[in-house]
Parts: C-alpha cells; sequence; structure tokens
C-alpha cells in the first residue's frame, strides 16, 4: 500500500476547495507511507538525465526547478522498478480521484499527467503564480521529499498568504476550474526557502488534444 485512504475526507475536500468563499486549497499530511515516498524519490533519481529545466523567467514567474512528466517519455526509456511504483501509486491514486471527481462534479473522473519537479536546496523555488488554465478540477502534489515553504496567497505580490503543510509524505490540493467560468477561482501559491532538496509528484487533468487516450486506463503502463 502506498497512500493511506484513511486519511482522506472526501466531503471536507470538496467543501474546502469547491466554496469560492475559501482559498481553494488544504494541505493533508502523513498521506504517503514511507516505502512509498522511498520507491517514488528513488526513481526519479534513476530517471534524473531525462529531466529538463523550464525557463528561469516565465512571464512575471520566476522558477528554478527541473521536470519530468512520465506521459511524454517513451515508457521503455524508464526502470522497471519506477515504472511500477507510478503505476502503485496510480491504482491507488485514481480510486481516490473518482470520489472526489464525483463529490465535486468534475467533467472527467480520471488524470492523464503525472509529473516529478525537483527543486535543489539552492533554488529560489517558484514565485507566486495560478497553475496553467488548461489544467482541469484538481492539482494533487505529493511531497516525497525535502523542506520547502509552501504558501497560498491573494495575488501575484504574496499578499495575505498562508502557510500550508508541505512536509515529506504530505499531499497538497489546489482548486483548479471545472468550467472556465471558475478560472478566477485558481489560488495564487508559491514556493521558497528550500532547504533540502525536494522531489514532489503533482497529478492532474491536462486538456490538451494530444493526450494519447491510454492515459484514461487504469495501468498507465502495461508491465508484466
Amino acid at each position: 500500500m502506498y497512500i493511506d485512504k484513511s486519511r482522506i475526507n472526501i466531503e471536507l475536500i470538496v467543501n474546502e476547495l469547491y466554496d469560492f468563499s475559501k482559498i481553494g486549497a488544504l494541505s493533508i499530511p502523513n498521506i504517503l507511507l514511507e516505502k512509498a515516498s522511498e520507491d517514488l524519490v528513488n526513481g526519479a533519481k534513476s530517471a534524473k538525465k531525462f529531466f529538463w529545466r523550464p525557463p528561469k523567467k516565465e512571464g512575471p514567474v520566476i522558477q528554478e526547478m527541473e521536470s519530468l512528466y512520465i506521459e511524454e517519455l517513451n515508457e521503455e526509456c524508464l526502470d522497471k522498478k519506477f515504472k511500477n511504483s507510478i503505476n502503485k501509486f496510480r491504482k491507488e491514486y485514481i480510486e481516490i480521484y473518482k470520489e472526489i471527481a464525483e463529490k465535486a462534479g468534475f467533467q472527467e473522473n480520471f488524470f492523464n499527467s503525472i509529473g516529478i519537479h525537483y527543486y535543489q536546496d539552492t533554488s529560489i523555488g517558484i514565485t507566486p503564480h495560478r497553475d496553467y488554465a488548461k489544467d482541469k478540477d484538481l492539482i494533487s502534489i505529493f511531497v516525497l521529499q525535502g523542506q520547502a515553504r509552501f504558501c497560498v496567497c491573494k495575488d501575484r505580490n504574496g499578499s495575505n498568504y498562508i502557510e500550508l503543510d508541505s512536509s515529506p509524505r504530505s499531499l497538497i490540493l489546489l482548486r483548479a476550474a471545472r468550467k472556465n467560468s471558475e478560472q478566477k477561482y485558481r489560488p495564487f501559491h508559491y514556493l521558497e526557502s528550500i532547504k533540502q532538496e525536494r522531489f514532489s509528484l503533482i497529478v492532474r487533468r491536462r486538456q490538451e488534444k494530444n493526450f494519447n487516450e491510454r492515459y484514461k486506463k487504469p495501468d498507465l503502463f502495461n508491465i508484466t
């Protein structure tokens, strides 16, 4: 088992994220089991040569990180242990995600993107921003390793910030738009004060035309 499902309160999640009088973010500590974090971090390190560094400046946002997105790689590139770890994680989380989707009225009950973000201990992190409008319904951030401050705020200036628990093995959930009229309710957030190299696993449903339909299936990879 990778995820401690007993710590998930679906009704609380939906009430906190989709009541627009609230900040649209919450953190749940100790969701991942220790072995899950270790397996996923080791897998990410085994695929380090496939990470890429996005531009340091993207519009008004400054960031220092490296990324890897599973769906953008040929599965044969990845270590078998890492593929197994991703499959175990996905199989468990898709059931939780479906429950949230049903309760919150998502248009789709699946996710199609699993990414790993890596921040060196010298990184500035990422300045206040909203996630892309193409990311629908829900953003799920599983902290695998590292120490940093994760804050949700009112605007790009970081006003009225609230710090969320971003300790290893925690899950940070962020509101995304279920329909276009909800885009303005996406929360601003930022990451700073990286004190130890940080790995996080990001789950999204991205509305893009080039995603292969196979990512709707329960098994991300066909492993025997």
